[in-house]
């Protein structure tokens, strides 16, 4: 049964993974002009902003745009996981609508033993995050084979802080799956309209909580961004030799891979609650 959620998600895969390369070859041609190593003017600043998302402002609440900041002229490695975290996240979201495509028109009908529900809407799920783990790991594949061929990696770095940084950026896709899951399981028409949705609503709603923290509007969207994936896929990179501070990174980072994984699992479980209960 979830064969039709396979090719669903092959589909999609495809058409994703078409428009990837095609902006693959497109960097690689007008980047001709580039040498052997990415240079001064073409290195990560401090503080150059990466991706648009959520970042956290020590002690100041969220702020819109994710940003790198470090001492060193180098692109930290993390922004490979960025790219591949953020195109795998708008792949998740596309095919987040997997329950409410079950929808339309009306539900399954099986003339043979009826089958569990939940048990086929958590196969279609595993096969949708197969789907996100696979293209998370093109596009960081496509990423890798681009700074190789350019001879780029001299002018990549890393530190202590990278694996839990690859790991929030890993999770992300996963809970903004989860999310948009759990907010089209129950639509029979529509879900496509409210998932790409999704994205802009999320980052505005960050940006008018840091605008009004005080407001009654502030105070309620502080509540609303709890179970905002774009919160809690900001980080800083800083430099610092000190153990403490990189034990206080580390931890950060840990506190937002756990919240990004309980939004996935949440969002799951109220998808699968919402559309057990549909009827045909």
């Amino acid at each position: 049964m979830y064969y039709k959620e396979f090719l669903r998600v092959r589909k999609i895969f495809t058409g994703f993974a078409i428009c990837l390369v095609a902006l693959f070859v497109l960097i690689l041609v007008f980047s001709g002009h580039v040498s052997g190593s990415v240079g001064e003017s073409a290195r990560v600043p401090h503080g150059a902003v990466v991706a648009s998302a959520a970042q956290t402002d020590a002690g100041h609440g969220p702020s819109a745009g994710i940003q790198i900041q470090g001492e060193s002229d180098k692109a930290p490695i993390e922004i490979l996981f960025a790219i591949a975290g953020f195109a795998a996240a708008i792949f998740g979201m596309v095919i987040g609508c997997a329950l409410a495509s079950e929808n339309a028109g009306h539900l399954e009908v099986a003339w043979t033993r009826p089958a569990s529900r939940v048990g086929y809407g958590l196969r279609v799920t595993l096969v949708d995050a197969i789907g996100i783990v696979t293209m998370f790991a093109f596009v960081l594949a496509l990423s890798a084979a681009l700074i190789t061929i350019k001879g780029w990696w001299p002018d990549i770095h890393t530190d202590a802080a990278s694996v839990p940084l690859a790991a929030r950026l890993f999770a992300f896709p996963f809970a903004w799956y989860g999310l948009v899951a759990a907010l089209t399981a129950s639509l029979r028409g529509g879900a496509g309209l409210v998932a790409g949705l999704s994205w802009p609503v999320a980052s505005i709603a960050i940006v008018l909580e840091k605008l009004h923290p005080q407001s009654i509007l502030g105070k309620i969207l502080t509540v609303v961004n709890a179970i905002n994936p774009l919160l809690y896929v900001s980080f800083s990179d800083t430099e610092s030799t000190a153990s403490s501070a990189i034990r206080a990174l580390v931890s950060g980072q840990v506190a937002a891979i756990a919240a990004l994984a309980c939004i996935a699992v949440f969002g799951v479980a109220v998808s699968l609650l919402q559309w057990r209960r549909l009827e045909a």
